[in-house]
């Protein structure tokens, strides 16, 4: 199983909890899509791992708490509050809409509480947020892949980026769960409620980039290596009994 997860990752094919051996040490970076941070944070951290020559014991992974919103799922209406707000401001440079489109986007924002009472009974509001935001969501997610790529290059990270993504699950093979943010924590957690095996939970306070421009996703990707290297330093103090046999 070891040998074949060590293939999937030189492949960049997707590592998932039924890959996992109970031999190794696992490490689960959370974020929400399991797009944008999360395997960025994997590739960091697996970087760590083959620089102190522990690819037999220890293994990262990641995934996304609400993974859906990449499958082509609608996302909470908070997420997408998100997406059209940070489309608005970059519309003059990525013309995602045309001046008619992005005034009606703006009155759709300017009185959330009103908006959302009306998408929730899924007439012509519901209609027009879901057309506004899933073309914006595309053209993010595009825009998003290609700047994985260029952090990898720029950060020097020998791991490539996997294809692909999966949902966070509970497994009793899993001993740490970064939540990249505290939300992805909290869901994290309630995802192994009522379950009798726990891993140990923490997060990177690390910021949701989805939509904001290259400069701002380098930036929290330099914050990002930093903070998922010092996990692998944790890791290996906190497992030093078992590593070092």
């Amino acid at each position: 199983m070891i040998e074949n997860n060590l293939k999937k990752r030189k492949e960049r094919e997707q590592i998932r909890y039924r890959d996992l051996s109970e031999n190794q040490i696992v490490i689960d970076y959370a974020c929400t899509g399991n797009s944008g941070r999360s395997p960025l944070a994997e590739a960091i951290a697996t970087d760590e791992i083959e620089k102190q020559g522990l690819e037999d014991k220890v293994i990262a992974i990641s995934s996304g708490t609400n993974r859906k919103v990449m499958d082509g799922k609608i996302p909470p209406i908070k997420l997408q509050y998100m997406v059209l707000e940070r489309s608005l401001a970059r519309n003059n440079e990525l013309n995602i809409y045309d001046e008619k489109e992005a005034t009606e986007v703006q009155k759709l924002l300017t009185d959330k509480e009103k908006t959302t009472i009306e998408y929730e009974k899924k007439g012509s509001v519901y209609k027009k947020i879901r057309k506004y935001e899933s073309r914006a969501r595309k053209r993010f997610t595009r825009e998003e892949h290609k700047f994985r790529e260029k952090a990898i290059e720029e950060l020097e990270i020998k791991t490539e980026i996997k294809h692909g993504g999966q949902q966070t699950e509970p497994s009793e093979k899993v001993n740490l769960v970064y939540g990249l943010a505290e939300s992805n924590e909290n869901k994290a957690k309630e995802f192994y409620q009522g379950h009798n095996f726990r891993p140990e939970f923490n997060n990177l306070d690390i910021e949701n980039t989805f939509g904001l421009p290259y400069e701002r996703y380098i930036e929290m990707a330099r914050d990002l290596k930093i903070k998922v290297e010092k996990t692998i330093k944790y890791m290996t103090e906190k497992y030093s009994h078992c590593l070092n046999n």
